[in-house]
């Protein structure tokens, strides 16, 4: 994204504390919030549709001592023009295939 935009940020962006709901290039995106346990914070987003352009992800510590963190993904399916051209890293799923081998 512009260098500028932060989609995700707990303060300034489209979506982070005060709006949980939003919308980015015609994505519809949720962020969870903080969900403290104890010492560990767990925080998730989620977006959905066809997000048209790359994004940088990028985490922050807010305590004064280091962390570790746990960052995890998945996606379900390139789509639009990507999809005969995947990105590095990722491969279009071949859904005949993928059927055979789960029966």
């Amino acid at each position: 994204p512009e260098a500028s935009m932060w989609v995700v940020k707990w303060e300034g962006g489209i979506i982070g504390r005060g709006k949980q709901n939003g919308e980015y290039k015609g994505a519809q995106l949720t962020f969870s919030g903080d969900d403290s346990r104890g010492p560990l914070y767990e925080e998730s987003v989620t977006i959905k549709g066809h997000l048209p352009t790359k994004l940088a992800l990028k985490v922050h510590n807010y305590a004064s001592m280091d962390t570790a963190v746990v960052l995890s993904y998945s996606w379900d399916q390139i789509e639009g023009p990507s999809s005969k051209n995947p990105p590095s890293g990722c491969k279009a799923i071949d859904e005949e295939n993928a059927a055979t081998s789960v029966d």
